[in-house]
């Protein structure tokens, strides 16, 4: 995706969903079962949405996960897009995954610089971790991305 061009919200809509129903299908019953909003932050490796489920967003089995649910990365940290509008970070939004969101020492160093489109989905104003904890669950049969 050149720089010139900013991604519609409802292709980002669409690459949220894609990861979400790729970590449905991909992440095993207990991964999902851990899942909790109380202890949902964003900001920590483990209690993000990977690491809830895996432990840390930095192990072997995030980078499992990601790898087969990620469709496009920010190139951007997050603290950039915490409550902001889509088209406040639209022009953020700028690349397939190509696992870029690993360093290439290893599959343990994570580079925060780029996030998941599920991840930056969950910083913006008005979106729902709630509902994609849900979803994921099982709780809820329809997958809701509410954006302001």
């Amino acid at each position: 995706m050149s720089n010139t061009t900013l991604i519609t919200k409802e292709q980002f809509l669409a690459d949220v969903r894609t990861e979400v129903e790729s970590l449905k299908q991909n992440a095993t019953p207990e991964e999902v079962a851990r899942l909790n909003i109380e202890d949902f932050n964003p900001m920590n490796m483990s209690k993000c949405i990977y690491g809830q489920m895996t432990g840390s967003c930095e192990n072997k089995r995030a980078k499992e996960l990601m790898d087969k649910a990620c469709v496009r990365v920010t190139r951007d940290d997050s603290r950039k897009f915490e409550n902001k509008s889509f088209d406040e970070v639209a022009g953020k939004i700028n690349g397939e995954y190509t696992q870029q969101t690993w360093k290439p020492r290893g599959w343990h160093d994570r580079d925060y610089d780029y996030l998941s489109m599920v991840e930056a989905y969950i910083f913006l104003k008005g979106s729902s971790p709630k509902n994609i904890m849900d979803y994921l669950k099982g709780e809820v049969d329809t997958l809701e991305l509410p954006l302001d």
